[in-house]
């Protein structure tokens, strides 16, 4: 990515149009079903764009820096918001809705590629 990209991206996260929601499959408390991961949103607010960040380690050795053990999901607020109940997206209501799935390789095309149209 660029530095004016990345400037972009600053600005736009520091004028409240990106949100970002990080979970962990830990925070399920069963790594068998981290369905019971949620994430709670305010869809009253001026963000256009949410990233929901999954850490999936469950082994002590795993390092919540190793970014190969995240999964990121890009989504306008507005087509998540009929997936959420009472402010609340579990991560099964997160994988149904049109949130788009990418590494964090992946992380800043698809950002610029949703924050562009």
């Amino acid at each position: 990515m660029s530095d004016n990209q990345t400037k972009r991206f600053h600005r736009l996260i520091s004028d409240g149009r990106i949100v970002f929601k990080a979970a962990a499959y830990t925070q399920s408390e069963d790594g068998e079903h981290p369905e019971h991961i949620t994430f709670r949103l305010d869809f009253s607010s001026s963000d256009s764009v949410a990233v929901f960040g999954v850490w999936r380690g469950m082994s002590p050795g795993d390092s919540i820096e190793n970014m190969l053990l995240w999964d990121f999901y890009v989504a306008d607020m507005k087509a998540v918001e009929p997936f959420a109940h009472d402010g609340l997206l579990t991560l099964p209501m997160l994988k149904e809705s049109p949130a788009q799935k990418c590494s964090y390789a992946e992380l800043g095309k698809v950002l610029y590629t949703k924050m562009a149209a």
